[in-house]
């Protein structure tokens, strides 16, 4: 069995974001600079599993009052989770954003990017958050844990464990240099996954059986 990191994702347009990016862009968005800001770009459904993160984020504002989680994405089946937010007070900290084309901006003002989902190929979202620079709080499910290394990069979490998931984002907002450690670990990691390298990679592939 051969190993081919996905099929390439043109990092070309994601350069690694600087503070006074994060604040231009928080600033043109509307968003304080002292909001601590995830964001989980997918569209609405079960297999994405958002409920588990705002379930997680319900518990991280008991503590931390000025969170605030992005959720662009299809709203199709966002239903059930616009019931609970009204139901738990949660209106002010979730933004459901629909459709967007602007998904590197948004990655770019956030602070980590997180992933709840119940089962993935290679997630493009998180590749590209990772060419960023930012940390990864997700599911340790297929696809996810291709991408993050606990602890180095980021956290993987068992699935549907929103007090696991609402403990280790309250760990980065009381411990913002983790932050950065974090993030800086995903751009070493995220170069595998460029286009140059998995082309690199299938070049060798066919070398070596003997097809080219």
């Amino acid at each position: 069995t051969l190993y081919v990191p996905g099929v390439g994702v043109d990092l070309s347009e994601f350069a690694p974001k600087t503070n006074e990016l994060k604040s231009e862009l928080r600033k043109e968005y509307g968003y304080d600079e002292n909001d601590f800001i995830l964001i989980y770009p997918a569209d609405f459904c079960e297999r994405k599993n958002q409920m588990m993160l705002l379930k997680a984020l319900k518990i991280v504002t008991e503590k931390h009052k000025n969170v605030k989680l992005l959720c662009p994405g299809l709203q199709t089946y966002m239903a059930e989770c616009e019931h609970y937010c009204k139901n738990n007070g949660l209106t002010d900290n979730v933004e459901f954003l629909g459709y967007r084309r602007d998904i590197y901006k948004l990655d770019a003002l956030a602070d980590v990017s997180v992933s709840s989902s119940r089962q993935e190929g290679l997630p493009i979202n998180l590749i590209e958050a990772m060419a960023l620079g930012n940390p990864i709080i997700a599911t340790d499910v297929r696809g996810n844990n291709d991408l993050v290394q606990d602890g180095k990069n980021g956290y993987l979490i068992e699935l549907d464990d929103s007090q696991a998931m609402a403990d280790k984002i309250i760990e980065l907002i009381e411990n913002t240099s983790k932050i950065y450690e974090l993030g800086a670990e995903s751009l070493k990691l995220v170069g595998e996954y460029g286009e140059k390298a998995v082309l690199e990679h299938m070049v060798y592939i066919y070398k070596t059986l003997g097809l080219v």
